[in-house]
């Protein structure tokens, strides 16, 4: 009898674990301000507005418990990302610019529960899509800055909330 009992114990352990490592929080966000002095540079850094996004960032997030960074390969968003991966001594990982559903797979499959994911205006809002979220705005605009996107993943189903972060920068509405 104790024998089964103890069986019947492990099996609903490894069930809850198992459970566990379905639910995950992933945050999403566009890069901070950028400068734009130099109309042909590509890959431009930080403005000092962004600068300071990116810290009023690592603060919003500092104790939310991320163990995972991805960044675009470009400077801004690599910068956005830099204060709080230095502050969890954290690397932060590169992804490509393209979203897809195998990016959100590799996100899903991820033993991480909290991850960070800074994008750009025009990938945000897929990002949200393809982790199986309904993002609260269709498009980004050139100076929606703030918007942060906590989606939440538990089992098969996704959630969105929608927060702002730092100064106001934008002028989307939500939905």
């Amino acid at each position: 009898m104790k024998q089964l009992l103890a069986l019947i114990l492990l099996f609903f352990a490894f069930n809850l674990s198992a459970q566990a490592q379905k639910n995950k929080t992933i945050w999403v966000v566009r890069h901070a301000e950028k400068l734009t002095d130099d109309l042909k540079d590509a890959n431009p850094n930080l403005s000092e507005k962004g600068i300071q996004r990116a810290e009023d960032l690592k603060q919003y997030l500092s104790k939310k418990k991320i163990e995972k960074i991805f960044s675009t390969p470009f400077l801004r968003t690599k910068n956005s990302a830099e204060p709080l991966a230095k502050m969890l001594n954290i690397e932060v990982e590169i992804y490509e610019t393209k979203v897809n559903a195998d990016f959100a797979n590799k996100i899903k499959a991820l033993p991480n529960r909290n991850i960070l994911i800074v994008g750009h205006s025009n990938t945000v809002i897929e990002i949200v899509k393809t982790l199986g979220a309904k993002p609260p705005v269709q498009t980004l605009k050139d100076d929606d800055y703030d918007f942060l996107f906590e989606v939440k993943i538990k089992g098969d189903k996704a959630f969105v909330k929608t927060y702002r972060y730092g100064v106001n920068h934008h002028s989307t509405e939500i939905e």
